[in-house]
């Protein structure tokens, strides 16, 4: 998602990756760090320029319901890497396993 930044140094409007964590301004190089980073979606940055009409809580409670989706699948990605890993260091036990050494 593509976002406009005004910078705090010279004032200047740039466009920048809401999924990037550090920000520089086209125009004087000041670098700025992306605050929201990795949870920075259209629909947080559309609450924060409307702060009043926002149910914050609901928000974040879907933020964090979706940042524990993401940890299990990858938990569940992980187990099933080094089972693999496993696996086939069983199956030729002449070389070493990567991670292993």
């Amino acid at each position: 998602m593509e976002i406009v930044i005004i910078c705090a140094q010279c004032s200047n409007e740039y466009k920048a990756e809401a999924s990037v964590r550090f920000w520089k301004c086209e125009h004087c190089g000041h670098e700025k760090e992306n605050g929201l980073y990795p949870f920075l979606t259209r629909r947080v940055a559309h609450a924060k320029s409307h702060r009043s009409e926002t149910n914050w809580e609901a928000m974040f409670d879907e933020l964090l319901a979706a940042a524990r989706e993401r940890v299990l699948s990858l938990e569940t990605r992980l187990r099933r890497l080094e089972a693999d890993r496993k696996d086939a260091a069983a199956a030729d036990p002449g070389r070493p396993a990567r991670g292993d050494g």
